[in-house]
């Protein structure tokens, strides 16, 4: 056969055994590059509940990464913001989001919870925020936070202990428009997180101290 036919022979009777074989082969690639990135260890996890339906500011972490050093190939750093929470309702969206906090957060997974105050009732009985904020965190950090706090009151110590804190509404947190300038939020750490060094670096890169 001439080149031509050559070639019409191929596309004919081959065409979509390659075309077959370049879509499983692109899978597969893919397939293992989530594999490898997935088993990167994790430094820190952020966890937000309804932040701005305009949000789309989605190269957070990987600017704290250079601002910290981190290598992104290494370590994984996530910045959780797909979560909603509606009152009353009972919709997969909501059950989906509580059933993520509970997991991650049983797991140690989770090192920080952000949402609006008026949201903490969804969360404020678990475990994880039973803590004295002073006693969990540095003296630094909770020197730049101490006239904001969020109080709880722990009926297993029959006292209000501080668990978190609000935001400051002139830090990056609002300027990226997570959260509209009307809205107090809260950041509550998880007592069981074992990466609290690194939430304390991202924090202080967002201007909370």
């Amino acid at each position: 056969m001439t080149p031509e036919e050559k070639k019409k022979y191929f596309l004919t009777y081959y065409k979509w055994h390659v075309i077959i074989f370049c879509v499983i082969l692109i899978m597969v690639g893919i397939l293992i590059r989530d594999i490898i990135r997935g088993s990167r260890e994790q430094l820190l996890y952020v966890m937000t509940i309804n932040n701005s339906e305009q949000y789309m500011y989605y190269g957070l972490m990987d600017e704290f990464a250079q601002y910290a050093g981190i290598d992104t190939d290494e370590y994984q750093l996530h910045w959780d913001t797909d979560n909603i929470l509606i009152e009353n309702d009972t919709d997969y969206t909501s059950i989906a989001t509580i059933q993520k906090f509970a997991s991650y957060s049983a797991d140690g997974m989770l090192d920080a919870l952000i949402l609006p105050e008026e949201d903490v009732a969804y969360f404020e009985k678990e475990e994880y925020f039973i803590v004295d904020l002073k006693e969990f965190l540095d003296d630094e950090f909770y020197a730049a936070v101490e006239d904001r706090l969020y109080m709880y009151y722990c009926s297993t110590l029959d006292e209000d202990i501080c668990i978190g804190f609000y935001l400051d509404q002139e830090d990056r947190f609002y300027e990226i428009g997570l959260y509209g300038k009307e809205e107090r939020v809260v950041l509550i750490p998880l007592s069981n997180s074992s990466r609290l060094e690194y939430l304390n670096l991202f924090l202080k890169y967002m201007g909370e101290y």
